[in-house]
């Protein structure tokens, strides 16, 4: 039975789920041989701690395998980190270029300008051409004073979450303290 949305004596009831979509819904009903109630009927408590379930725990080995997301720690620095005390590019200055400019010096390459990394637009837009920037962010070199805080920031948040530090070498040359200029 369902209630109107616009009956205003009614009294909404807990909230139950229902899986519309197991054929063994009607076997389970049926079947007096379990303890009762299950607790897909029992209404949600959210004032009290949650419990743990009544069913032993899933082994190691099967729990590890079950999401990839659930146990992802965020790596705070690449394995190899060398601190720098330089700052990224401060956020008043503009960059030396314009995308629409850098996207034109590619003309000579065959490469497109949407499908570069970020890392490597922003260094070409801070002035230098595509083999310079794409030997700059390839190599073990010092990039984030060329790329504005703002977009540096982004692109290590990011790295961080996916655990992507080590794969980008210009990662291990890092700021050590927090830009003052924010």
């Amino acid at each position: 039975m369902g209630t109107a949305v616009d009956d205003y004596s009614a009294q909404p009831g807990p909230f139950a789920i229902l899986d519309e979509d197991s054929p063994d819904e009607e076997k389970k009903e049926g079947d007096d041989s379990g303890s009762g109630s299950s607790s897909k009927d029992a209404p949600l408590d959210f004032t009290q701690d949650p419990t743990p379930p009544a069913t032993p725990q899933t082994p190691p080995s099967k729990r590890s395998k079950a999401s990839p997301t659930s146990s992802r720690k965020l790596q705070l620095r690449p394995d190899s980190y060398t601190p720098s005390t330089e700052d990224a590019l401060d956020p008043r200055e503009s960059l030396a270029r314009t995308a629409e400019e850098a996207r034109a010096s590619l003309a000579d390459h065959a490469v497109v300008w949407d499908k570069q990394r970020t890392d490597l637009q922003l260094v070409m837009r801070s002035g230098l051409d595509y083999l310079d920037a794409f030997d700059l962010v390839s190599g073990d070199h010092v990039v984030h004073p060329r790329i504005p805080v703002r977009d540096l920031t982004f692109m290590l948040a990011r790295m961080m979450y996916w655990g992507k530090l080590n794969q980008t070498p210009w990662t291990r040359a890092g700021v050590t303290r927090k830009p003052s200029r924010i």
